[in-house]
């Protein structure tokens, strides 16, 4: 089950609350930051809400309550993601294993990793797999493979028009993107956010 451990700084003390704001870690791989406007340079792995409020009071308590919010939001997801967390993985990088492998991705989560060869195909294969019945999808490109900037463009395109197709139809399993190809934490909150079983009251 994924843990939520947020760090509130507002609760700390009134004259650190206003640099350091909050972190809300969730799992292995989603950390989100509130902190003042303007925003820190922060990871890019790292999730980042800037809150910019003249009144340093109102700015405290303001990125305190975002922060309450957020992991409120999260822990009332985390509980339905166990059963997520245990659904079987399938790597796949072609339409070709996609029709050999259809009938394990019932109810599995599966790893795309994306390549030069195989990123034009992305939209059909996140449709195949959709279709197969995955329940969430990930994409995994660093973006700096491979070293030829020209194909990393090309790729990057791709990437950016299958994402742009899986957001246009938000009542399909969930696709993200990722540098690697274990199923990331985000992934884990969206599928759970999905499920049939997930309380109609929970913070959407």
């Amino acid at each position: 089950m994924i843990e939520i451990v947020a760090e509130i700084g507002a609760e700390i003390g009134a004259e650190i609350g206003a640099e350091i704001g909050a972190e809300i870690v969730a799992g292995a791989s989603l950390v989100v930051r509130v902190g003042p406007y303007p925003a820190e340079a922060i990871a890019t792995d790292v999730a980042g809400i800037a809150v910019g409020v003249a009144d340093p009071d109102r700015g405290r308590a303001l990125m305190a309550a975002i922060a309450r919010a957020v992991a409120d939001a999260l822990r009332s997801l985390a509980a339905a993601t166990a059963p997520v967390e245990r659904a079987p993985v399938v790597i796949l990088r072609s339409r070709k294993r996609l029709a050999r492998d259809a009938d394990r991705l019932a109810g599995a989560i599966a790893i795309v990793p994306v390549t030069a060869r195989n990123a034009r195909h992305l939209v059909a294969l996140i449709d195949g797999l959709r279709a197969a019945g995955a329940i969430g999808i990930q994409l995994a490109w660093d973006g700096a493979d491979p070293a030829r900037v020209d194909t990393r463009a090309k790729i990057e395109r791709h990437v950016f028009a299958a994402l742009e197709h899986a957001r246009a139809t938000p009542n399909q399993p969930p696709v993200v993107l990722s540098a690697n190809d274990r199923p990331v934490t985000a992934l884990h909150l969206l599928v759970a956010h999905r499920s049939p079983s997930t309380p109609k009251d929970d913070p959407r």
